[in-house]
């Protein structure tokens, strides 16, 4: 089974879904998702894959200026989006 089949089921939907830092995937939502776990008007409309993220994700670390403010976002990501946070790590780890 691939990262892409995975699937967690949850009763929780909308706000409360996006809320819960284990389950938020953010823009990877599939609009499929985003119909079935009532995400729609809560999220950009773009649908991005968890790699568009992670680059975008890694562009904001990279330009923080001194290795307290990269640790703040990376804190601040995993808060919100554990999915984006881990997929990050593992794709830069040595860095």
């Amino acid at each position: 089974m691939s990262e892409h089949d995975q699937c967690i089921h949850t009763g929780l939907t909308g706000r409360l879904l996006l809320e819960n830092s284990l389950l938020n995937k953010g823009t990877a939502f599939s609009i499929e998702e985003r119909s079935e776990l009532d995400l729609h008007g809560l999220l950009p409309p773009r649908v991005e894959s968890m790699e568009e993220q992670c680059r975008r994700a890694y562009k904001s670390f990279s330009i923080k200026p001194t290795p307290i403010l990269k640790h703040i976002y990376l804190r601040s990501l995993q808060d919100t989006n554990e999915t984006l946070f881990y997929a990050l790590l593992q794709r830069h780890l040595r860095k």
